[in-house]
Order: structure tokens, then C-alpha cells, then sequence
């Protein structure tokens, strides 16, 4: 008899397919609060979820032979660690799998952002451009010799500070502790940060602790020639006051690949032509889904034939 997995999502047809070869797959369940569970959930002793999904008491109050959750990607705020602590149900994440690409997409979206190449694309494609507009249009501030602030130098954030040396920025960061071993600029709180630096780099670990991290003082601290790009959460920006400092003038401008209640997003923002916006998207390259996949089948085989976990989440 084969093992049943109960998906908390839609996951990925790929993951699916590989899962499908070997397990009984149940679900999946609505995304946010599910009501109705398959048939045979309360048996599965296994869940594949993502992150932005809440697993709840009320949720694995029904799940009683659950031992273990795999998150597809690394994100797990929204899973009750000390309901599922008491309950002996172990957590897993896939690390830094997908790292590569969302720093590679935040250090894009900053370039792109501050250089004003969406407005560039959209004067060429207007069919507006001509020497006399050219000239007119204001200079960019440019990268080259100006400081990022990266809040949460993990994974995600070191590669984006390597990547910011090569574009010769000054680097500078704060978390929950000074690196010893970093070489950059470090700051004991994210208002020192954003005083300090020109782009404002949010890359840190979801949490409920990190809620409106960014709120109007941060932003007004960051000032209006300075850019703000959140790959992170985005609850971890308060979004009415970007909005507000956005319409005071208090900002240049930002980059934003998360919302706060996704999909929704403040009309505001959707108007504003200082703010590059993208779905959630961030990890989508097939070598990041190749590597969050290939993490999620070996935990889901290594649990089931009782071996050690990669990435597991100790609390």
C-alpha cells in the first residue's frame, strides 16, 4: 500500500508528476482556509505546503496522523511551529535553493528600478523618442558608488551584497545579529539602515515579528532619493505608508515583487511609474523549481524510510 502525501496546494505540475510515481496524493486543499478535507486525510502522515499558506491548529486538529511537513520553497511564517512542536510534527524548508534566483531578481529589479527602464522601454514603444526628449530627461542617481542597505544578509541577501560590490556599491546590512565575519557596514536597526544608505534592500526572513518593519519613519529615513526593493514578505512593508511617503514625494521610488494581501494590490502603487512591480515571481527559474522539487522528493523519501532530514526547522 502506498503512502499517502496530502498537498496544501496546487503545487507545480512537475512535483506533482514525481510524487504521483511513488505516493497517493490527496488534496489539494482550498489555499487559505481550508474547510473540506480529501477523504483519507486524517490519515496522511505527510504535507507538502508552500509559503503564505497558514497550517493551523483548526487545520491539523484534523490531521492526526500528521508527522511531517515539507515546504516546497523556504518560507514557513505562516505555519504554527508551537502547535506543531507540541504535536511532534517535524517541519522541513528547501534552505537556500531557490536563493540564487531571488537575488538575482532583486538585484535586477534594483537596476532596473533606479535606472528607469521600464519608462525607457515605454518612451521607445510610445514611438515619442527623438534627440530633443532624450536630452531632457533627467539623470540618473546610477548605482556606482552609492550605498545598499540589505536587511537580513542570509542566503538571499549575501548574494545580493556580491552583487552589489561588482556594480562597485557600498555595501551595508542589519538582522537579528552582527556577522563577526562580514566585511560590510553594519547597522544595530533598520532606521540606522535606511539613513544610511541610498537603496534599501529587504531580504530578510518572514516572520510575525518582522510585520511593518518598513513603516514611515524607516521611509522617511530612507529619503526621497533613496529606492526600496522588498523580495521578502509583503507584509514586512507597511504599505500605506510607502503609499504615502510615494505621494509626498519622500521616496524615489520602489520595487516590489510582494504585497501585502496578494493578489491586491493599492491602486496607488498600481498608478504610481516610480514603482516596478512583479507578480511573486522572484524564484521562477527552472534551476530554482529544479532545486526546490529535487529537496521536496528527498525529504518526503527520507522520512518515510526513517533517515535524517535536509533543511529541517529546529525550534
Amino acid at each position: 500500500m502506498r503512502h499517502s502525501i496530502l498537498l496544501r496546494y496546487a503545487a507545480p505540475q512537475p512535483l506533482v508528476s514525481a510524487l504521483a510515481r511513488d505516493y497517493h496524493l490527496l488534496g489539494p486543499l482550498t489555499e487559505m482556509a481550508p474547510t473540506v478535507l480529501p477523504e483519507g486525510s486524517s490519515q496522511a502522515r505527510v504535507m507538502v505546503t508552500k509559503g503564505g499558506l497558514p497550517i493551523d491548529k483548526t487545520l491539523l486538529d484534523q490531521l492526526p496522523a500528521l508527522e511531517f511537513i515539507q515546504c516546497y520553497g523556504t518560507g514557513y511564517d505562516l505555519i504554527d511551529l508551537q502547535e506543531a512542536a507540541v504535536r511532534g510534527i517535524r517541519i522541513a524548508n528547501a534552505g537556500d535553493a531557490n536563493a540564487p534566483a531571488v537575488a538575482e531578481f532583486a538585484t535586477a529589479m534594483m537596476l532596473s528600478g533606479v535606472r528607469n527602464l521600464a519608462g525607457y522601454d515605454q518612451l521607445v514603444r510610445s514611438g515619442q523618442w527623438s534627440d530633443a526628449n532624450r536630452g531632457a530627461l533627467p539623470l540618473s542617481l546610477g548605482l556606482a558608488g552609492r550605498r545598499i542597505g540589505i536587511y537580513g544578509l542570509g542566503a538571499i541577501g549575501s548574494r545580493v551584497a556580491q552583487h552589489a560590490e561588482a556594480l562597485a556599491m557600498e555595501v551595508g546590512y542589519t538582522g537579528r545579529r552582527e556577522r563577526p565575519d562580514s566585511p560590510y557596514h553594519w547597522c544595530d536597526n533598520i532606521e540606522a539602515l535606511a539613513t544610511w544608505a541610498d537603496v534599501l534592500m529587504i531580504t530578510v526572513r518572514a516572520g510575525a515579528s518582522n510585520r511593518h518593519a518598513i513603516n514611515r519613519r524607516v521611509l522617511q529615513a530612507l529619503g526621497p532619493t533613496g529606492y526600496l526593493v522588498n523580495v521578502s514578505r509583503g507584509y514586512v512593508v507597511d504599505e500605506e505608508a510607502l503609499v504615502d511617503a510615494l505621494a509626498h514625494d519622500e521616496l524615489a521610488g520602489a520595487g516590489l515583487d510582494v504585497f501585502e494581501h496578494e493578489p491586491w494590490v493599492p491602486e496607488a502603487l498600481r498608478n504610481d511609474a516610480r514603482v516596478l512591480m512583479t507578480p511573486h515571481v522572484a524564484p521562477h527559474t527552472e534551476f530554482a523549481q529544479q532545486r526546490m522539487r529535487n529537496r521536496t522528493l528527498t525529504n518526503v523519501r527520507a522520512f518515510f524510510e526513517g533517515q535524517s532530514l535536509e533543511c529541517e526547522i529546529t525550534r
